[in-house]
């Protein structure tokens, strides 16, 4: 009898554990259940920074300093101290053991012919690469704080110009650009990052908007159908953040307007996904409560948000695009989650590629996954004419020990059905952003890969050789044609 009265109090006692783990762990993000990680990184990484975002500090110094500099940290406690210890207590007793990472499964034989250019640039800091405008490979470098201009067709080096800190997105039309600075390429909440409009012909540089909160992508479009182009901004930020609507006004300003108030916006599509005749928003979130989020457009200057898919803070969402990947006519999603600075990187076997499928009334289905390690950002083409859809993907952060990919073609056989083909150990560089598009005008699809040689937790070795070498990006040349 006493035995039965131990059990039922234990079980009652672990379950207000539970209870708690996912009222409070569940009110800000997708509830991320204790199996995720082992007891060590519950207990020294990811629960004492929880904790300082439920109010709860270790001592009034900290607490002083953190809200100071952001309004993510409460001022009073969200919950008793015995609360949190309980919470904690229910994720260390529950945690899994890190699965050791498995042999990558594949073959190294690439359709793709690597072609290295003869200029350097040491360190290679590439957080942007664009091929175009014209017959041209554009870098932005957050080391050297540069535009960098390089031929498409020898990738000798044309041009290069100074620009503040974090170049990470491109807009061309004529011979305008318009270049998205962070401002800071490190984590901040400093709202130090604007849009920069530069006039190649004449030279003249002007800033259309400052002081946005790390901002990583601009997309040009009329969002309001008045006949010239607006702006959207992703402002990632880092516990702060938005989605930014830039309105062209009548006598040619801009009229800022916050669509949505979250951190992580990272990446956005426009199109019109209800036929209704406005263009709507799909935006992906990659910082704590991470998801897809369509923002609907009810032509009145009002946007509807509406969550699609939601996923764990665990993900480490990198991109998204919409793309018909199984041509039925609906427009689907390829998902990457990849991201694994905020702790000591840990093996993680859900990080890779994911195909949701549309159903026609945007609710999605997960139909396919493949295993990519740090995966960070996919591009989906016909890249063999065989008259299916392609996808071809980088890791910026792969398992160095067991040589995972940090390059990967999935060669689309039918059916979603993939032949694997990568590349290992990143002997050219540390791939964090890619672009495609025909660079010789043979007729196929080539691929341009930025490297950043930014530090790998205990693989020293790698940051020295990317920094020797100096090679700011490689041309995967599509040997189909």
């Amino acid at each position: 009898m006493v035995i039965g009265l131990w059990a039922v109090s234990w079980v009652k006692a672990q379950n207000a554990e539970a209870t708690l783990a996912e009222q409070y762990c569940g009110s800000c993000h997708q509830y991320t259940p204790p199996d995720m990680f082992e007891a060590a990184h519950w207990k020294t990484q990811i629960l004492p920074r929880m904790a300082q975002f439920m109010g709860i500090y270790k001592d009034s110094a900290t607490a002083v300093a953190l809200q100071r500099h952001s309004t993510a940290y409460p001022l009073a406690p969200m919950l008793s101290q015995s609360a949190f210890d309980s919470i904690t207590n229910f994720f260390v007793k529950n945690a899994a053991l890190q699965p050791a990472p498995p042999v990558f499964e594949g073959d190294t034989i690439l359709p793709f012919e690597p072609i290295i250019p003869l200029n350097k640039v040491i360190p290679p800091g590439s957080s942007m690469v664009r091929i175009g405008p014209g017959d041209q490979i554009t870098i932005g470098d957050v080391y050297a704080k540069k535009l960098l201009f390089f031929n498409s067709n020898d990738l000798s080096y044309r041009k290069g110009g100074f620009i503040d800190e974090g170049i990470v997105d491109l807009e061309t039309s004529g011979d305008t650009m318009w270049i998205t600075v962070m401002g800071s390429f490190s984590p901040s909440e400093a709202a130090q990052g604007y849009l920069l409009q530069l006039i190649t012909s004449t030279g003249n540089a002007a800033v259309i908007q400052d002081s946005l909160q790390r901002p990583v992508q601009t997309t040009r479009c009329d969002l309001d159908k008045d006949g010239d182009m607006d702006f959207l901004i992703c402002e990632f930020g880092k516990y702060t953040g938005k989605v930014t609507w830039l309105e062209q006004t009548l006598n040619g300003q801009w009229r800022r307007h916050t669509l949505f108030q979250k951190s992580g916006a990272i990446s956005a599509q426009v199109e019109d996904t209800n036929q209704d005749g406005d263009l709507d928003i799909m935006v992906l979130f990659g910082q704590a409560d991470e998801g897809i989020l369509r923002l609907l457009n009810d032509g009145q200057q009002q946007f509807e948000p509406e969550l699609l898919l939601r996923f764990s803070p665990a993900h480490g969402s990198s991109s998204m695009l919409r793309v018909d990947i199984n041509n039925d006519g609906h427009q689907d999603i390829v998902y990457t989650c990849g991201d694994n600075a905020d702790f000591a990187p840990l093996y993680k076997p859900w990080h890779g590629i994911y195909i949701y499928l549309n159903d026609g009334s945007e609710q999605y289905q997960m139909a396919h996954f493949i295993h990519l390690p740090g995966a960070y950002q996919a591009a989906v083409h016909d890249f063999d004419f065989d008259g299916d859809l392609d996808i071809a993907a980088i890791a910026f952060f792969p398992e160095y020990n067991v040589a995972s990919p940090d390059f990967l073609y999935a060669e689309n056989t039918g059916q979603l059905q993939y032949t694997l083909h990568y590349t290992t150990t990143g002997q050219w560089g540390r791939w964090i952003t890619m672009d495609t598009g025909d660079t010789d005008h043979d007729g196929d699809i080539d691929i341009v890969l930025g490297s950043m040689a930014f530090e790998v937790p205990n693989q020293p070795k790698w940051v020295n050789q990317w920094k020797k070498q100096g090679i700011p990006f490689i041309l995967l040349k599509n040997k189909r044609f």
